[in-house]
Formats: C-alpha cells, structure tokens, sequence
C-alpha cells in the first residue's frame, strides 16, 4: 500500500507545527510567479502537521487541496469533527516549511518524521556545492 492521509496525520513530527499557505483561490501566487507590485492571494498559518494534512486531505472542511481530494464524508472516524476553513470552503494550502528554524535549517524527513522514514529507502544525502551539507 501507500500513505493514506489517516497514516500521515498518525505519524510522529517532531516539529510542533508547520507552515502552511493558505489560499482562496486554487493557484497559490508565490513570489517570482506573480506581477510585480501585486499582492500575495495567501496567507501564512502555522498549525500541527496533523491538522494540515487533514485539511489537505479534504478531511479538513476546506475542501481539499491539489486535485480536491478526500472522502467527501463528515470527517468523522480517526481524523475527528470537520475544522472550519480558515479562509472560505474551497480553499488550498500548500506545505511551506517544517521544521524548527524553518529559514536556516534545511529539511531534515528522517529526523522531523522518524517513523515515516523507517518505511522509506532514502538515498544517502548529497553534498551541496558550498559542502555545508544543507540543500
């Protein structure tokens, strides 16, 4: 099998929360991808990364991100009572950062998801150009 959103939501993070782009409308305009001077159509929230999942999940109440995914039930079962959208019904996020010091650190998956790698075969990590190892 895979990782169904119940199984991510259950699985150890050890970062407190994540940030996560919060969007209304389905393309998320990040910098560099928008004109310029024009406002960001997203907000920043940081939340547990099992909350995230489940409103990407569509398990949520927001309706989903990506391809609208999710059950389309009420939520119930291990993922608990539907969260209110944080935005309007329809809205999308995307996963910016998880992690400690999310503007220093470089991602980390088998430390900041330890059982979740102990189910991957990862590569070992590759130096970056400067060998500082981050990247």
């Amino acid at each position: 099998g895979g990782w169904s959103a119940d199984r991510l939501a259950r699985a150890h993070c050890a970062s407190p929360s994540v940030s996560v782009h919060v969007c209304a409308s389905s393309t998320v305009d990040l910098a560099g991808h928008r004109p310029a001077n024009t406002p960001r159509n997203f907000v920043f929230r940081s939340m547990p990364f099992a909350e995230a999942v489940r409103r990407c999940s569509g398990s949520g109440g927001g309706g989903g991100g990506g391809d609208g995914g999710g059950d389309g039930g009420d939520g119930g079962g291990d993922f608990g009572p539907i969260l209110e959208p944080l935005l309007n019904a329809g809205e999308r996020y995307y996963l910016r950062s998880v992690g400690g010091d999310t503007r220093k650190e470089a991602a980390d998956f088998p430390r900041t998801f330890p059982d979740l790698a102990r189910e991957c075969n990862l590569l070992p990590p590759r130096p970056d150009k400067e060998g500082d190892g981050a990247g």
